[in-house]
């Protein structure tokens, strides 16, 4: 897993250079964004995004 600060950014880019997601992005409001991605070899890695930021 990578986490990173806008995971909608990272997918377009990496959908760009014809990489292959599982799926749509997950969202649990409030919580995280995940989204499942594969490598040149298959392997399943996901990108998530902490969504709990800024909250109180």
């Amino acid at each position: 897993m990578f986490g990173i600060e806008d995971l909608d950014a990272a997918r377009r880019t990496l959908e760009s250079e014809d990489i292959k997601f599982h799926g749509e992005t997950d969202v649990v409001e409030g919580m995280v964004k995940t989204a499942t991605f594969y490598d040149p070899d298959g392997n399943a890695l996901m990108l998530a995004e902490d969504l709990t930021q800024g909250s109180a």
